[in-house]
């Protein structure tokens, strides 16, 4: 099996488009946890990057606190 991941293994977080994916990892930023990405699709001819899916990874102990920042309305 094929690991990217090693010490980042929690997904907290998936999307399409880059204005949500920014959003998000300016929470995480924000609140000081480390974060990995791992994204797919990709630009097209039309350099779309809004059709680009990203999943973000937290450490395991960084899940609860991930979360946390994600999803507060601030």
């Amino acid at each position: 099996m094929f690991r990217i991941f090693t010490k980042y293994k929690k997904l907290v977080y998936s999307c399409v488009g880059h204005t949500t994916y920014f959003k998000v990892v300016g929470k995480l930023q924000g609140s000081g946890i480390p974060y990995r990405t791992k994204s797919s699709g990709g630009f097209s001819d039309f350099n779309m990057p809004e059709l680009i899916s990203y999943d973000i990874y937290v450490k395991r102990e960084d899940e609860g606190r991930a979360l946390q920042a994600i999803h507060d309305r601030r």
